[in-house]
């Protein structure tokens, strides 16, 4: 019987004898597995079981672990902040045409009887002081500036009238001028001058 319980004394020395796994160790110094702190897998693939000092900071250290116990890795983690911006206000762009009636101008058919959109011109604004010989402002269908007018009577020019123009509403491209008879808002023969601010080409956006 006292071999016996010599040989359980010995089997038992040899066992407190035996070195602790690492993860063991590390819990005697303060580790606490991080399952048990968060939702975090007990273990996780390609990293180990995972622990941590409660009081470290959020990058580490961590300890990782493999099944047995034994120390694989140390683990630093650098969180990345996402700083939320306010999305950026998108830039509003405002029609060559909605610039125009800011200062004044009118479209020519809510002064006289004149066409909404006439082919060749395109939608006519003018202020209306400046009737009848202008500048009208001409634009396409999106409010785009095609062209600037300017319309001269025969007989002031006859007369040898002066006038008085302010120029251009934009870079101008190339110049048409030309005969008419008269119309609504200008009932005398006269001369269309038309500065086009777009190319031949581009002519087209007014054309129907």
């Amino acid at each position: 019987m006292t071999m016996i319980m010599r040989a359980c004394s010995i089997g038992f020395l040899a066992i407190l004898a035996m070195p602790l796994a690492a993860s063991a160790q590390s819990e005697r110094t303060g580790y606490k597995k991080v399952s048990s702190l968060v939702n975090f897998p007990p273990f996780f693939s390609g990293t180990g079981a995972l622990y941590i000092r409660p009081k470290t900071p959020p990058d580490g250290p961590f300890s990782a672990f493999d099944p047995r116990g034994r120390l694989s890795s140390t683990i630093y983690m650098r969180a990345r902040y996402m700083h939320t911006r306010r999305p950026k206000r998108m830039a509003m762009h405002i029609s060559d045409r909605r610039k125009s009636e800011r200062i004044g101008y009118k479209k020519v058919s809510s002064l006289v009887n004149f066409p909404p959109f006439f082919p060749g011109i395109g939608v006519l604004y003018v202020q209306p002081e400046k009737l009848p010989n202008g500048p009208y402002r001409a634009f396409d269908r999106r409010g785009r500036l095609s062209s600037t007018i300017y319309m001269l009577p025969i007989e002031d020019l006859e007369n040898r009238k002066q006038f008085d123009l302010e120029g251009l509403a934009g870079k101008g491209d190339h110049v048409t001028f030309y005969f008419n008879s008269g119309h609504p808002g200008l009932d005398k023969p006269h001369y269309h001058i038309h500065i086009w601010h777009v190319s031949k080409k581009g002519e087209e956006q007014v054309a129907k």
